[in-house]
């Protein structure tokens, strides 16, 4: 796991949107309707954390 403070996130923003998570599951444990209703683009995580950190700093 890779931990970064709220400057060097959004100075690196790019960098740490880019890397990629992988989650290793055994099939029988996969929800297909479950677990794909709970994903989000990367669009929708960075519309979040871009809202978080203007909120974080109280940026319009």
């Amino acid at each position: 796991m890779i931990e970064v403070n709220s400057v060097e996130l959004k100075n690196n923003m790019k960098k740490y949107l880019d890397i990629e998570t992988y989650i290793l599951l055994r099939q029988d444990k996969f929800d297909t309707n479950i677990d794909l209703a709970r994903a989000v683009t990367s669009e929708k995580l960075l519309e979040g954390i871009k809202a978080d950190i203007r909120e974080m700093y109280k940026v319009k």
